[in-house]
């Protein structure tokens, strides 16, 4: 057997190892997941405060980014960069930078690397430990990358943090998620420059649903107001629309996956065929908005105003709603089944109910 040979060999044996480390590593984050965006907050916290006590002042912050270090994970030290950059991003001079230590999220990897290295002792020096260290780098990396998506939910609020608002920032501000320098994509944008809604038709000109433009991807209209608008298969994924205000538009056949329309006003809307799984509807109101077979799977609506609202034949799994949604008739009994309610906060203190009540 020769060194290609045993490489092929080798990584079709590790699968199942590999696949029971990425299963051990799932159970570790959803225990420290909590814990992991408190952190990150933080530090953001503590970088900002220094950022704006510094003399000179900083320049205007425009980026923000979360990265995975490779530089010893093979040691199984595990370490996220938090980095704070002007509108320059890597060439900014003066970063403001802070590591935090994630090893203990990904402990169940220390054991997967041992037992590869076992296995490699099976090819009698066609394999070497340094494969097995490739594999766990790029197992880590991967499962890292991947938690996008749960932050994008985790910072859907980053604009409304107080050390965010203290700080002086450039009109876009995005928060990037991933490995060091260009590696790594959007999990939050907020864009304060004015537009208007002739410009997104503008812009979206040649956008369309069968072919992937990431020019289209993360627009951000916050605070825009669009009337009398007809959108046909736009990818529209993770849209921006905060405090927008919408009426009498129609969307048809939509990429809208985690589009955020917090606080906005809809009156005399129509979704018919998009996917807005995962999007934000919180504290929206509706008034005469149909969604029309479309897929509405962990979307948001907590604390949106239901009463004239219609979710005709449209998918609700694990839709979040208050529990005021229950006194509307927004939603039909099958999909009451399929959707969760948002948890109201813990009213007890503890010693309620001791041995003398």
């Amino acid at each position: 057997m020769n060194r290609e040979e045993a490489c092929e060999s080798y990584q079709k044996e590790s699968t199942e190892i590999l696949k029971m480390g990425l299963e051990n590593l799932e159970k570790e984050y959803k225990v420290q997941e909590e814990w992991l965006g408190k952190e990150l907050i933080d530090f953001v916290q503590e970088l900002s405060n220094e950022r704006s006590l510094s003399k000179p002042p900083m320049f205007p912050l425009g980026y923000i980014q979360f990265s995975l270090m490779r530089s010893r994970i093979d040691e199984d030290v595990y370490q996220i960069m938090i980095a704070l950059y002007d509108e320059n991003y890597f060439l900014d001079r003066f970063p403001s930078i802070k590591f935090v230590d994630v090893s203990s999220l990904f402990e169940p990897l220390k054991g997967t690397r041992e037992k590869l290295y076992q296995l490699a002792k099976n090819y009698r020096g066609k394999i070497e430990e340094f494969d097995a260290d490739r594999m766990i780098r790029e197992t880590a990396m991967s499962f890292y990358k991947k938690k996008a998506e749960r932050f994008r939910r985790i910072f859907r609020d980053f604009d409304r943090l107080s050390c965010i608002q203290s700080l002086t920032h450039c009109p876009k501000l995005r928060v990037q998620w991933g490995e060091h320098k260009d590696r790594s994509e959007t999990i939050f944008l907020s864009d304060t420059t004015k537009k208007d809604a002739q410009q997104f038709l503008l812009w979206n000109e040649q956008n369309t649903i069968h072919q992937w433009n990431s020019k289209f991807v993360y627009q951000n209209w916050d605070g825009t107001r669009f009337g009398n608008l007809e959108i046909r298969q736009k990818n529209l994924l993770f849209l921006g629309m905060r405090d927008t205000i919408l009426e009498k538009c129609q969307w048809e056949c939509c990429m809208l996956h985690g589009a955020s329309f917090r606080e906005a006003k809809l009156k005399q809307v129509i979704f018919a065929g998009c996917d807005l799984s995962a999007s934000d509807f919180r504290r929206v109101k509706f008034v005469q908005v149909q969604f029309i077979q479309c897929n509405l799977s962990d979307v948001d609506f907590a604390d949106a105003e239901l009463e004239e609202v219609e979710f005709t034949d449209s998918q609700m799994q694990n839709a979040c709603f208050s529990r005021t949604a229950l006194a509307s008739h927004a939603l039909s009994a099958a999909q009451l089944q399929q959707v969760c309610l948002e948890e109201e906060p813990y009213v007890f203190y503890h010693g309620a109910g001791s041995e003398n009540t």
